[in-house]
């Protein structure tokens, strides 16, 4: 099959390409190339989709590859890093490609392997990296407890200073403390919790309202006794006017 009967349609072909990336190495890798008119100028004609990259072939890698078919624009690699999008700055890379199709020969890159790790292992690594392991973990932990107790000491010692002033100016300080800061949880007056402090008012409220009721009853009492001996006084007396008045 010639370049005549390149496609020239809308319909996408595919050509795979077989590739050895690494010097003194006889792996095999399959790299699938989605061509479309490759007679056409047009810019979306111009681009070529590879999927099934391997985990060793770079950016560089890659540009190298497909600059054996012509001069390319520019390379867009995915995210997963398993397809690209090659495009050429005119159709002769397409063509070029399409004219292996059917090629036992595979190309050979001969690239050296990368100093940093990769694939399998580079994923690992990443893992790895991401999890510093539990001395790192302790560290970052007692960090953020001593910054906490310092934070803790400076509002401590602002709360203090606020007192002392508040104490000057003749006003008690009201604190929240505990889990629960609520508007009436957790408040606390002079070291005594908000409850504590309500019961022990309510209870002397209540002592003093009863030792107030007992004085009125006796300031009753008294009344009582003072007005009956005025009426006896009395009555005696008018006994004494009328000569009636005989002691036993």
């Amino acid at each position: 099959m010639d370049e005549t009967a390149a496609p020239a349609g809308p319909e996408a072909v595919r050509v795979a390409l077989r590739v050895v990336v690494r010097e003194h190495s006889e792996v095999l890798r399959f790299l699938d190339c989605k061509l479309y008119n490759v007679k056409s100028r047009k810019p979306e004609h111009l681009t070529v989709i590879v999927t099934g990259l391997p985990a060793d072939l770079s950016e560089a890698g890659l540009l190298e590859l497909f600059s054996r078919f012509g001069d390319v624009d520019r390379i867009a690699v995915h995210a997963s890093r398993l397809s690209a999008a090659v495009l050429y700055t005119d159709s002769q890379g397409p063509r070029s490609i399409w004219k292996l199709r059917g090629n036992e020969e595979p190309i050979r890159l001969g690239l050296a392997l990368p100093e940093t790790p990769f694939g399998l292992k580079g994923w690992v690594e990443e893992v790895k990296a991401s999890r510093p392991g539990n001395a790192a973990l302790q560290k970052q932990l007692d960090a953020w407890v001593e910054a906490y107790e310092v934070e803790e000491r400076a509002r401590e010692e602002a709360i203090k200073k606020a007192a002392a002033a508040a104490a000057e100016d003749g006003w008690t300080l009201v604190r929240a403390r505990g889990k629960k800061r609520g508007p009436s949880e957790g408040m606390r007056r002079d070291g005594v919790s908000a409850g504590a402090a309500a019961q022990a008012a309510r209870r002397k409220l209540d002592t003093g309202r009863e030792d107030f009721y007992r004085f009125q009853k006796k300031e009753a009492q008294l009344l009582a006794l003072r007005t009956k001996f005025e009426e006896d006084k009395k009555r005696i007396a008018a006994i004494r006017a009328s000569r009636k008045f005989r002691p036993e």
